[in-house]
């Protein structure tokens, strides 16, 4: 397995290169769900120019699709959080912690939470800041809720993959 990276000066270069890919075989991840479908339209109009009438559907995904088709597909005894389910744990764990169990408040925590895990850095450890030590005792009793509910964040799951594909233990046909 191999990663091609793009880069074209137009946007005429870029597309024809991404329809060759397609025509390989090959799988393309993209940064947003739009641009999923704007290569999927892309796909499409060059099939219909060639005056095909039927082909088979391109392999076009965003990354974050990847990463939970990919997730479920290698590790499903460990099920990945929702945004929704992960606000309702936030919920249980700050009404535990004697905080405001406020949706408002569990936003806040699950966004500084994710910011974290997502830099692979753990939250400053001062003993003699108060408000610090009430804090990471809010995120180590999530982390435990994680583990004891067998969870997997965002962040979790798409280290495992990247560890995966590290690895090449995913195999990706079509890619150069």
């Amino acid at each position: 397995m191999a990663v091609k990276e793009i880069k074209a000066g137009t946007t005429k270069e870029l597309e024809r290169e991404i329809l060759a890919l397609l025509d390989k075989g090959a799988a393309v991840l993209t940064g947003n769900p739009r641009l999923v479908t704007e290569l999927v339209r892309l796909h499409r109009t060059a099939r219909l120019g060639a005056e095909e009438k039927a082909w088979v559907s391109p392999d076009i995904s965003s990354f974050r699709f990847f990463v939970d088709r990919s997730y479920e597909g290698l590790w499903p005894e460990k099920r990945q959080l929702s945004y929704e389910a992960s606000l309702l744990l936030w919920m249980e764990v700050l009404g535990g912690s004697g905080l405001p169990d406020t949706r408002d408040l569990a936003s806040g925590f699950q966004r500084a939470f994710n910011t974290l895990e997502c830099n692979n850095a753990d939250p400053v450890r001062a003993p003699d800041d108060v408000l610090n030590l009430a804090r990471n005792g809010v995120f180590d009793a999530f982390r435990k809720k994680l583990s004891e509910r067998g969870l997997a964040t965002y962040a979790g799951a798409v280290a495992e993959v990247r560890a995966d594909v590290l690895g090449k233990s995913m195999e990706f046909p079509g890619l150069m």
